[in-house]
């Protein structure tokens, strides 16, 4: 069972809050200090952007879940699979030199096969 522990849905979702927050409180600055009024519109924009680079700037991967699939591409994030599983071969010796011995065993039977048939 392969377990996704930290996937880029959750850091794109975490993203969105704090970016929202740090939204909010700009557009709120920029009104009561300077007299600047920020359209909500670029407001969203600014929030899309900020979290579209720290999704794509992770190295986690993502899950193969839709519900994920479809917040990154909400908010134009690359996806990264996972990687592929790695098979690994490993070779056991009941006792030394039992490989060599069994390859020495088809050899010769091999080799009356061929005795056999001329």
């Amino acid at each position: 069972m392969i377990l996704y522990v930290i996937k880029v849905a959750k850091v794109v979702t975490l993203s969105t809050r704090i970016n929202a927050v740090n939204a909010i409180w700009f557009v709120r600055n920029q009104n009561r200090f300077n007299n600047i009024k920020i359209h909500w519109r670029s407001s969203i924009t600014r929030i899309m952007t900020y979290v579209n680079l720290s999704g794509n700037f992770t190295n986690k991967v993502s899950s193969p879940s839709i519900y994920d699939f479809v917040i990154l591409k909400a908010f134009n994030v690359n996806i990264n699979p996972p990687r592929a599983p790695t098979i690994i071969v490993k070779v056991r010796k009941t006792q030394e030199g039992g490989v060599e011995l069994c390859l020495l065993f088809l050899l010769l039977l091999l080799l009356k096969s061929l005795v056999k048939s001329s």
